[in-house]
């Protein structure tokens, strides 16, 4: 009998943080990034990025390969929370300098530190909300969330 193995997710997630650890723009800057963590009310003055999978799915892939082959497409969100105590166009700045440095990180090795065999050319970020923290006064700060979605391809191979 042929044994089929897919790709642990964990690994793809695993290989995410630590790309984007090793960025210094990121990795330095005391931005807080999880795998899988529950997302902070308040992000802090730096930031915070959850790194999560969204979808695996198994399509067939029999043409030359044989039976029990497919395709293994994994769909990666990774999540980003920003605060800024001065204004909303400062936070947003302080995300899209975020979001530029880690989709830059992402795009980089499309294999995910060897991981998968590459990744789908879409990419979506998906802004979610703004909001001032607690009300207009002179402790009122500002959050910007997104999400950036893509999906990493590869497919499973005899373990």
């Amino acid at each position: 009998m042929t044994i089929i193995k897919a790709v642990d997710v964990g690994e793809v997630t695993r290989a995410i943080l630590q790309m984007l650890n090793d960025h210094p723009a990121i990795g330095n800057s005391n931005v807080a990034i999880e795998r899988s963590g529950e997302p902070p009310d308040d992000p802090g003055p730096f930031g915070w990025v959850g790194i999560y999978r969204s979808q695996a799915s198994f399509n067939p892939r029999a043409l030359g390969y044989g039976s029990g082959y497919r395709d293994h497409k994994i769909r990666l969100c990774v999540h980003v929370r920003m605060s800024n105590l001065d204004s909303p166009e400062g936070c947003e700045d302080d995300i899209e300098t975020l979001i530029a440095n880690i989709v830059g990180t992402i795009l980089s090795d499309e294999t995910l530190k060897g991981t998968v065999d590459n990744l789908a050319p879409e990419f979506t970020v998906q802004y979610q909300k703004q909001q001032i923290e607690p009300d207009k006064d002179e402790d009122a700060y500002w959050i910007q969330v997104a999400n950036i979605f893509f999906e990493a391809e590869t497919t499973v191979k005899e373990g």
